[in-house]
């Protein structure tokens, strides 16, 4: 396994990746959308090719996964990550999580940062197994019209609402 920064000929494999990804998340927030290749190369274009970003990719005999990492401010963030299903179980999420480390250590910070859907059981796992223990920040917004929120969490003795992804989808059917 090949693991490198993505260059313009990874286009088209790197696009599918990113579709691919884009699908998962929005199942888990209990979205049926499909992310289409053509959103796929835009977002690569227009967003991913921004100074502040840099896009890791693993290949074998094709790519197979691939990592966004965000330099903000000098904190690394891992903006996305995404291993074919065929793929996953080998490593190649870890080997991200050490690039992204040693991006992190290249600027003078001492670990890297995860923005991870609450729904995303296996990211969070695989976090805490590799030592990311440490809830850093909450997102808070306010309901959306017809949004149902039928689950409760209590951080710290406040009690907040919490949406999980199918059950709005659910209730349409």
């Amino acid at each position: 396994m090949i693991y490198r920064p993505a260059k313009s000929s990874d286009e088209e494999a790197l696009s599918r990746l990113i579709g691919n990804f884009h699908e998962e998340i929005a199942r888990l927030r209990g979205s049926w959308d499909l992310f289409s290749r053509d959103e796929a190369k835009k977002e690569l274009k227009d967003e991913l090719s921004q100074e502040r970003f840099i896009v890791y990719v693993a290949e074998d005999e094709t790519l197979c996964g691939y990592a966004v990492f965000k330099d903000e401010d000098r904190t690394v963030w891992i903006e996305q990550l995404y291993v074919e299903p065929a793929f996953r179980r080998q490593g190649i999420a870890r080997q991200f999580l050490a690039v992204g480390e040693a991006l992190a250590e290249t600027r003078g910070q001492e670990t890297l940062y995860f923005w991870v859907h609450p729904d995303n059981t296996a990211m969070l796992l695989f976090l805490k197994a590799n030592g990311y223990d440490v809830l850093n920040l909450i997102e808070v917004r306010r309901r959306r019209e017809r949004e149902t929120c039928t689950d409760e969490v209590d951080i710290f003795g406040t009690t907040l609402r919490y949406k999980k992804g199918m059950e709005d989808k659910e209730a349409e059917s």
